[in-house]
């Protein structure tokens, strides 16, 4: 190849690489149709629209047709706008204006283009931002009338969260409860023998009821329950109290126990099981354990935990309280030593 035939091709490289640069600076503008959508995510503020938005806004942009082709690619998803941006409102309200002008001149991923956004149309909204409050509520298992159990259903986990509008928080009182509802089917499933565990759906009160936005964490609970039918109930009028030391404390306390007998105690189960304590092959205890720190603090009471009961036992009792007075014992003398001559009687 000449070197004429070179330098025509170089030139021309070059000047195709110089239109191209020219062709990707220059200014352009052009309207794009953007789709809005107003997000809450984790935030306490919920932006709600009335039936007049469409969801999308027309918008002219100037700038570089590398910039406005980027914009575009960007404007082709959902722009998602949360309160607190550039634009949206920061506090609730029913008439809480959106400036989408400003929204969308402020919005990172716009800004990155280096593009102006020369007009919006609608250039604002007019929504409604409701505060959200968790609130905790304890949940209660629902059983019907005729099903007969031993003790209470224990309900897991024991509260729900709700995440709704503050206004409706505020209407509920504080002895509010939720309900653990087993379906009919789960309870015509139920055995007779032992504990069973049951799925429940979670049912609000009804002052909640069309209350919206509202989740509930968790959606289902567990329930768990005992039949009553080969379940038996022996009442103990007094239970005697053991104390129990950390093997190396034995000798250094004194411990004065002035409850001897834990009163009333109740205790629930399998008729067999129930017959062995009334037969005095099973004897419950109650055992006061007292740790290191607490022998080294003196306590003057403590609660007795119920011992020797087997699994499958529920116990209840009118007081575990136990009332305690706790000394040191005195440190003995070493032996002394035989004395010596006197200087009075040398010897």
């Amino acid at each position: 190849m000449s070197v004429s035939v070179r330098t025509i091709l170089l030139v021309t490289i070059v000047s195709l690489l110089i239109w191209i640069w020219s062709e990707g600076e220059s200014l352009i503008s052009r309207p794009v149709t953007v789709r809005i959508a107003f997000v809450d995510d984790a935030s306490d503020l919920l932006v709600r629209t009335d039936e007049s938005w469409r969801g999308t806004a027309r918008v002219k942009l100037e700038g570089s047709t590398i910039g406005i082709t980027s914009a575009e690619a960007i404007l082709g998803a959902p722009l998602r706008l949360r309160p607190g941006q550039p634009g949206m409102p920061t506090e609730p309200g029913d008439r809480q204006i959106v400036d989408l002008t400003e929204a969308l001149r402020g919005h990172p991923d716009i800004k990155r283009t280096g593009v102006t956004i020369v007009e919006v149309d609608p250039p604002n909204v007019v929504v409604r931002i409701v505060k959200l409050v968790r609130r905790e509520l304890p949940v209660r298992a629902e059983l019907p009338a005729e099903l007969q159990i031993a003790g209470e259903a224990t309900v897991t986990p024991a509260k729900v969260i709700l995440r709704m509008p503050e206004s409706a928080a505020a209407t509920l009182p504080d002895t509010a409860s939720a309900a653990a509802i087993v379906s009919d089917d789960d309870l015509r499933r139920l055995r007779e023998d032992g504990p069973q565990t049951l799925p429940a759906a979670v049912r609000l009160p009804s002052s909640l009821a069309g209350v919206e936005p509202l989740t509930i964490t968790p959606e289902r609970v567990t329930v768990t329950i005992r039949l009553k039918k080969n379940v038996e109930t022996v009442a103990l009028p007094s239970v005697p109290v053991w104390v129990s030391l950390p093997p190396t404390e034995g000798t250094r306390w004194n411990v004065e126990v002035f409850d001897q007998f834990l009163r009333d105690v109740t205790i629930t189960g399998p008729a067999d099981l129930i017959k062995q304590i009334r037969d005095h092959q099973i004897i419950p205890i109650a055992e006061v354990r007292l740790s290191s720190d607490e022998l080294e603090k003196s306590v003057e009471s403590k609660e007795a935990v119920i011992s020797g009961l087997p699994a499958g036992l529920d116990c209840t009792v009118a007081s575990k309280l136990v009332k305690l007075k706790i000394t040191p014992r005195p440190v003995p003398d070493k032996a002394s030593p035989g004395r010596g001559p006197s200087a009075e009687n040398p010897g």
